[in-house]
């Protein structure tokens, strides 16, 4: 990893759960120097100190006042933003990373990540993010149609590349607001971004799991009743941008109904006021952010199929 960047993978009460998989997020980035961030009360620490002793990664202990994802994302920003670094990367504990297939006509389309081409993506990740695009995430692996390398105004979920300087200059663009936005805090920040005139982004060179209800995490604390306030506050918050529709199933309950959002992410993302802010229009910036990107993407990937003739 490059050293300006902080590579970090929260985790809370599901060490025992990670060690029974063949694969976890941890292991699988353990060569790319990450730290293993957890609450100092979780009652799994013993497992997780087995875990950072055998992948050889450092730990941080998380204050345990934090609720849930919200203020361990916030504090990890701050702690990077304090330490000097310019970009941050936090990845979901339980995640695999896949690829397109460089090899022409080779399958599967999609492959798993090799411990050399994760390293070069996750790089890839930190720095795809700009004063314009502050914050991005990896690909979930059933929105892999995009129409390029990168996808514009999306939301943000399960992996993160944050730009400090940007989060630096704006204290009050952070993920805790409150336990009303807690079980949507993601979305919530995605909108605030767009919605002001900045970018958020997918990376669609590196695809992951959609998301599922695994042991521990956010099941520890988020419930149903969050659920509810959040996708309240976001119908508040943003009319016209946000809407809901059922669905079934809940953790440990498969026939509860819930709402939940359907976000016009395109629309959310407001034109004037990036031009306004940076002096070009949006078109102009994606045209060449997207360009520069394909560009080093298509010699690495050319690379790859040299060194397999």
């Amino acid at each position: 990893m490059n050293k300006n960047t902080l590579l970090v993978v929260p985790s809370r009460e599901r060490a025992n759960w990670l060690k029974g998989r063949q694969n976890n997020t941890l292991k699988q980035v353990a060569h790319l120097n990450p730290l293993l961030y957890v609450r100092e009360d979780d009652s799994q620490m013993d497992a997780y100190k087995q875990m950072a002793d055998e992948y050889g990664v450092g730990m941080l202990m998380q204050d345990p006042s934090a609720l849930g994802a919200a203020q361990t994302y916030d504090s990890l920003i701050d702690l990077a933003i304090r330490d000097g670094y310019q970009c941050l990367v936090v990845l979901d504990d339980d995640l695999s990373f896949s690829m397109h297939n460089p090899i022409k006509a080779a399958k599967p389309d999609y492959k798993r990540c090799t411990p050399d081409e994760l390293a070069h993506l996750v790089d890839d990740f930190a720095n795809l993010t700009s004063l314009q695009l502050p914050a991005a995430s990896m690909t979930p692996i059933m929105k892999r149609s995009q129409p390029g390398c990168i996808g514009y105004a999306h939301p943000l979920m399960w992996t993160y590349s944050f730009y400090l300087p940007h989060f630096k200059a704006h204290p009050e663009h952070r993920y805790w607001k409150g336990k009303h936005i807690e079980a949507r805090c993601d979305l919530n920040l995605a909108l605030t971004l767009l919605t002001q005139g900045y970018l958020t982004a997918f990376m669609a060179t590196c695809f992951i799991p959609d998301n599922v209800n695994n042991p521990g995490g956010c099941s520890t604390y988020r419930t149903l009743d969050l659920e509810k306030q959040s996708v309240d506050y976001l119908k508040a918050t943003y009319p016209g941008l946000v809407t809901t529709h059922y669905m079934r199933g809940w953790v440990g309950d498969a026939n509860v109904q819930r709402e939940a959002p359907i976000i016009k992410w395109k629309r959310a993302f407001n034109h004037e006021a990036f031009a306004e802010r940076f002096g070009e229009e949006p078109i102009d910036f994606t045209r060449r952010h997207l360009t520069d990107y394909e560009t080093r993407y298509g010699a690495w990937v050319d690379e790859i199929r040299s060194k397999k003739k």
